[in-house]
C-alpha cells in the first residue's frame, strides 16, 4: 500500500540520518584546547565545511560559552537523555554533569 511504502521511506531516511549523526559525533574531546583544535579549519584561507558534532560535559555557566564565539561554535542542544556521569567541563575544566552537543555555526 502507498501508506506503508511512505512509512518505509521515512524510516529509511530517519535511519540514514541517525547513522550519519552517530558517525560524526565525537565524545573523546576532553578540554578546550582539544575542542579548539577540532574546530579550527586546516586551511584558514579557504575554511572547509566542518560536519562534526562534539558531545561533552558542561558546568552550566552561561558566561563560559563566550570562548566559543572565536571558534564560531555553539551549544546545539542539551540532550533530554543525560548520561548521569560526572566529568570535566569542556570549557572551564570544572566538575560537570550536564551532557551537551556542540557544533560549528554557519
Amino acid at each position: 500500500s502507498l501508506v506503508s511504502a511512505a512509512s518505509e521511506i521515512k524510516r529509511g531516511l530517519f535511519d540514514a540520518a541517525l547513522k550519519y549523526q552517530q558517525q560524526h559525533t565525537y565524545s573523546d574531546i576532553k578540554d578546550f584546547n582539544e575542542l579548539k583544535k577540532f574546530f579550527t579549519p586546516k586551511n584558514a584561507d579557504k575554511p572547509e565545511i566542518h560536519g562534526g558534532f562534539v558531545k561533552a560535559k558542561w558546568c552550566g555557566d552561561i558566561k563560559s560559552t563566550e570562548v566559543l564565539d572565536e571558534l564560531k561554535v555553539t551549544i546545539r542542544c542539551i540532550p533530554f537523555q543525560q548520561s548521569g556521569t560526572v566529568g570535566r567541563c569542556i570549557l572551564t575544566g570544572k566538575e560537570a554533569t550536564t551532557d551537551i552537543i556542540l557544533a560549528k555555526n554557519y
